[in-house]
């Protein structure tokens, strides 16, 4: 078994084809990654690439770990984070030997390259293994908040009430301008939005709606998720009650024919009404998040509270 490192620039297409071709066969329930999807997410990253830990058995690829840099300030400090992603090996090859190899490399060899940081947001089997074998920390779990607008479109049965859960959301809207509230949340460990606008949402065809209010600008993206008309408020630079509000005041305005549902996924200090916060127990997906640092002597206690940092669906594309 031979594990190699390689940044995204140095891959030929016939290696991005080998490594797209293991992605769809390990992940069956994820959207088809093509030579195309795979350029446009990791070459888009703030150092123009990403890195690659490869497993090879002969000639076949059987694991990736991979991990994104991307743009952070900590403290006011300008800084380059890891961001995992698409942590794979092929079934039959999944013995913990394989995985200790594949994972050690990849830490050591993001370590010599700056990279002292290692956040995740795995799936349920990846973030067992790596937090019980590998001494990664949780930070916290993301909480999704929703807005039901048309309830025929996300269960079919409904479709007569269509026009009560309408009536219903015009009337959460009107309560939430008793609301005034513009306390926007500090975090101390935040996106850096001026390099990563550059970058971050040429991923997925750059399929995203940038919004520019008077005060305050966000970005949402339109899915079909699930059968269920989406649009996904992604990221919100001033991050308070009022501007939610505002924004996804705004969605319905610009988008109400075509959705079904507005969604917010992160993690919020306050009650972002007319949002709803769905209970931990029926959320449709658990978004674990957690990390490691590479170098213990960088190591920070504050990173493992998930009230620093400002997390949601900008920080790592999860739909």
């Amino acid at each position: 078994m031979t594990v190699l490192l390689k940044k995204t620039n140095e891959l030929s297409d016939k290696e991005i084809e080998k490594f797209c071709q293991l992605f769809n066969e390990v992940f069956l329930e994820a959207q088809l990654k093509t030579i195309k999807t795979f350029k446009e997410m990791y070459l888009n990253t703030a150092q123009g690439y990403s890195y690659h830990s490869l497993m090879y058995f002969k000639e076949e690829l059987v694991g990736a770990r991979n991990t994104m840099p991307m743009d952070y300030i900590v403290d006011g400090k300008k800084i380059i984070i890891g961001v995992g992603a698409d942590f794979m090996i092929k079934e039959g090859y999944r013995s913990l030997t394989n995985l200790m190899k594949l994972i050690k490399f990849s830490e050591e060899s993001l370590l010599e390259n700056g990279i002292v940081f290692d956040l995740g947001l795995p799936n349920k089997n990846a973030h067992t293994i790596l937090n019980r074998v590998f001494q990664y920390k949780d930070i916290g779990n993301l909480k999704t908040y929703v807005l039901p607008y048309r309830v025929g479109g996300i269960k079919p049965g409904l479709k007569y009430f269509n026009w009560l859960s309408i009536l219903v959301v015009n009337v959460l809207f009107s309560f939430s301008k008793l609301r005034k509230s513009y306390k926007t949340q500090q975090f101390l460990v935040d996106k850096n939005r001026d390099k990563q606008a550059k970058y971050r949402y040429k991923w997925f065809g750059a399929d995203y709606k940038m919004c520019q209010m008077s005060e305050f600008s966000f970005i949402y993206r339109i899915l079909t998720k699930d059968g269920i008309r989406t649009a996904f408020l992604i990221d919100i630079d001033k991050l308070n009650p009022q501007n939610i509000t505002t924004a996804v005041r705004y969605i319905l305005k610009v988008d109400k024919k075509s959705i079904d549902l507005i969604m917010y996924v992160g993690y919020l200090t306050f009650n972002p009404f007319p949002l709803l916060k769905i209970p931990k127990r029926v959320e449709p997906k658990k978004f674990n998040f957690h990390g490691k640092f590479l170098d213990l002597e960088k190591h920070d206690d504050r990173f493992f509270n998930i009230e620093n940092w400002n997390i949601n669906l900008s920080c790592y594309d999860l739909l």
